[in-house]
């Protein structure tokens, strides 16, 4: 490594180098930060960082001791999402990232220090969730890190409580826009003795001193309400890549370039009315698109519809379940087996077992006493336990985890998305050359017109509406989805359910519902505290066999249940008093057990079965009534049309019979599976998917077929009552709106029409646009207003049209 002086432009940061030169490795840097950067990067294997030009980041120059704060533990607790003592969640918001090699740098952060164990970058939010052992590295530690490679965080240390969820009005804009609109009036008032026809109504000296005086208020308008849009084309041409605003800076730039000439020079009044008018109104449009995209919210408030409902315990004692979105601090609520917390809890019960898999990915359960502190987004794995409120219920973090949970999927783009990600690489590109062509053409026909027509040209051609076609479509579907009780985890998924041709669905708690005070016995008598014991232990389970026995005895005594397990496809066990009991799926009895509960008759033939023993001993028979779900036979039906549709049960084939009848269900008799376990539903699922031909659309309860949820191309997840929430679905459909789930696919799918018809939209608008402002048959200003006014229309057709879908579909 050596330091020369010569002038040239720093490999890392792309700044130019003033003082000093660092070479190393055959390029140059600007400091030893960006030096280091390098070197790391390259130790590390991430060189790729650097294939689309600089970083454009300049890391900071510090020694970190102003971080010496966040060794404090009650910042910390106020700080981080979840902590458990070793691993640890906490999201940053990173101003500097601002291209894809940003992104491509940050979500590879455990390569430059491996007690970082996952990094989720949000681009449009500039925020990254990042999970981290704080064993390995603390919290210091990491923001060092960060500031080291140039993505310093910003710390708040105010209204953590609620990260993201509440809208800020941007200020800065509104500003902006008075200062535009100031500028622009007095602008037009000192020019309007320009606009009158005939001889000069004012003196040489009046004329000149006006013309000043709009050079004057024409600075704010290009160096204040202007700036966004100069400094985001700087910094994307500073990494070599042209954005939409660079077409717009070089309209601002032009136009008041030869304004000031033409002044300065004594030539003319210049376009300065044209320029503040153009700005003001960019400005009014720019307003105007985050109105409506605040209006149409298709980032959704969770807060509103995100289908969580939890046990709450009154002041007397009596559990009634509510949404989460009505939970406050102080409020006490009961957890069951396998299900989330939805906020920041103390733990009144003696002790309990979490499973913080959704937050942290390991699935080790961790133990907890009374009094510790139960983080959001944990899983109870044990007896029922009782839970007092923190902290208020945030609803954008729990939307992160579920969306984070889907990293084991396949991670492929649907084709549709990514033709939108490439439209404004070449876009900007294309329109610059059409502006230079006019340019060239016009100064040779009409110099006086050249600049004029060239920077209308520069500004009508407009990606956004292209870009928004995408988000809004789909965005406008998750709002109308939302409404009929169909809730998706992203924008992404609904154009995965799109491309859906198979449908799988789960049996029970599927497709059967439970009926109360329907079960019946077989086998041995149950003494009262033997059957105490059973309920006691089934109410700690949400699974559908479960609910149903305990509900089918609801003045059953409460009971302390010791060592509760619940082994999904096999069954649940707990001990009450002394005594072992255990509900068990038939399946998984030894072949001498099988025989003996076999020959148990009851006086009906339910759809459910279970086994109950007694210290291990085989005791008895349960049989349950449930019914199938209302319009089951209609909804097979439809799919049937167009999708393929299969059944893969954890149950016997007795009722295979029944599920093939044309009036009941409809199922192709080959196209039924039993006695299949949660493993080889999902092995099932993979197979089918394998040649990469079959995209399969998964229906299941969310309990014993999570792994073939997760696997399915798309999974849905049944809420009944109780919502139970599952993050390895991609949606969450409550039992209600069971009979619309062919309309909502058929929805999913016709909204890639609706998609290419903004395309279409778009592409006529800006070949209209460009056609008329190269004849010059358009001003700046009128190019400025219409503009904005090509996204909103876009976000009107896409808004309307998914209405208008929506309402045909769904009544």
């Amino acid at each position: 490594m050596s330091s020369v002086t010569k002038t040239t432009t720093c490999y890392h940061c792309n700044d130019e180098c003033t003082d000093e030169i660092i070479e190393h490795d055959g390029h140059d840097f600007c400091c030893n930060g960006c030096s280091t950067v390098y070197q790391l990067l390259q130790d590390v294997g991430l060189d790729e960082a650097y294939a689309n030009g600089p970083l454009g980041i300049r890391p900071e120059e510090s020694s970190n001791t102003d971080l010496a704060y966040l060794d404090n533990p009650e910042v910390k607790q106020n700080l981080l999402d979840f902590s458990d003592g070793k691993k640890a969640r906490i999201s940053f918001e990173l101003p500097a990232i601002h291209c894809s090699a940003c992104v491509y740098l940050l979500e590879r952060l455990e390569r430059l220090n491996k007690g970082v164990k996952q990094c989720e970058v949000n681009f449009p939010k500039k925020r990254a969730n990042i999970l981290f052992d704080e064993t390995e590295i603390t919290l210091r530690q990491l923001v060092a890190l960060l500031r080291s490679i140039g993505y310093a965080p910003n710390l708040n240390l105010q209204n953590t409580t609620e990260k993201g969820d509440k809208p800020t009005t941007d200020k800065a804009l509104l500003y902006r826009i008075g200062v535009a609109g100031f500028c622009f009036g007095n602008i037009m008032l000192l020019s309007f003795p320009e606009y009158l026809i005939g001889e000069k109504v004012l003196e040489e000296k009046w004329s000149e001193l006006f013309n000043y005086l709009n050079l004057l208020l024409a600075l704010p308008v290009v160096l204040f309400a202007g700036r966004d849009y100069l400094v985001s084309a700087y910094k994307g041409l500073k990494v070599r890549h042209v954005n939409m605003d660079v077409p717009v800076s070089i309209g601002i730039l032009a136009i008041f370039g030869r304004s000031a000439y033409d002044i300065l020079a004594g030539v003319g009044p210049g376009f300065l009315d044209s320029l503040a008018g153009f700005v003001f109104f960019l400005l009014i449009g720019k307003w105007y698109q985050a109105k409506t995209y605040s209006g149409l919210s298709f980032e959704r408030d969770y807060k509103s519809f995100f289908p969580i409902a939890v046990n709450r315990i009154g002041a007397d004692g009596q559990v009634d379940a509510i949404m989460i979105k009505h939970l406050l601090t102080g409020d006490e609520i009961q957890i069951h087996n396998d299900e989330l917390i939805p906020c920041d809890c103390e733990l009144l019960s003696e002790k309990a077992s979490i499973d913080y898999s959704f937050v942290t990915g390991e699935a080790e359960p961790s133990s907890k006493n009374e009094g510790n502190r139960i983080y959001a987004g944990g899983k109870n794995r044990g007896s029922v336990i009782r839970l007092r409120v923190m902290k208020p219920v945030s609803s954008s973090y729990l939307t992160s985890l579920w969306n984070s949970a889907d990293t084991s999927k396949d991670a492929a783009v649907p084709p549709l998305l990514n033709f939108s990600n490439k439209i404004a690489s070449w876009f900007s590109a294309a329109v610059l050359s059409i502006a230079v062509i006019t340019a060239i053409y016009w100064l040779i026909v009409d110099p006086t017109n050249w600049l004029n027509t060239t920077t209308a040209v520069l500004i009508i051609a407009c990606p956004c509406a292209l870009a928004l076609s995408i988000p809004f479509t789909y965005g406008s579907m998750l709002r109308h989805f939302g409404r009929h009780g169909f809730f998706v985890r992203s924008v992404e998924a609904i154009a995965k359910l799109g491309q859906i041709d198979n449908v799988v669905f789960d049996k029970t708690g599927t497709i059967t519902i439970r009926l109360k005070g329907s079960v019946l016995f077989g086998g041995a008598e149950l003494t009262v505290d033997q059957l105490e014991a059973l309920v006691n232990v089934a109410r700690q389970s949400l699974h559908p066999l479960s609910k149903t026995f305990a509900a089918a005895f609801p003045k059953t005594p409460q009971e302390q249940v010791v060592g509760f397990t619940e082994n999904a496809g096999v069954g649940i066990y707990g001990m009450v008093n002394g005594t072992l009991v255990e509900l068990k799926n038939p399946n998984n009895l030894s072949e001498q057990e099988r025989k003996q509960f076999d020959s148990w008759q009851t006086d009906f033939h339910g759809m459910g079965k279970t086994a109950v023993l007694i210290n291990g001993h085989l005791h008895a028979r349960v049989e349950f009534t449930t019914s199938y779900r209302v319009g089951l036979h209609r909804t097979i039906e439809q799919m049937k049309e167009k999708l393929t549709v299969w059944l893969l049960s954890g149950d016997n084939d007795t009722e295979a019979a029944a599920l093939s009848n044309d009036l009941i269900a409809g199922f192709e008799k080959d196209h039924m599976f039993f006695n299949m376990d949660p493993h080889q539903k999902r092995q099932w699922v993979e197979e089918k998917q394998s040649d990469g031909t079959a995209k399969v659309l998964m229906v299941g309860d969310g309990l014993n077929d999570a792994g073939a949820l997760r696997e399915a191309h798309f999974g849905i997840s049944i809420a009944e009552d109780n919502s139970q929430f599952t993050p390895a679905s991609d949606g969450i459909l409550t039992a209600s709106s069971f009979e619309k789930l062919p309309q909502l696919i058929a929805l999913a799918k016709q909204s890639r029409s609706v998609v290419l018809g903004a395309f279409a939209l778009s592409m006529v608008y800006n070949v209209i646009g460009v056609t008329v402002a190269v004849q010059g048959l358009l001003s700046p200003v009128m190019a400025g207003v219409l503009m904005p006014l090509s996204s909103v229309s876009i976000v009107l057709f896409t808004t309307v049209s998914t209405a208008i879908l929506a309402k045909s579909k769904l009544q």
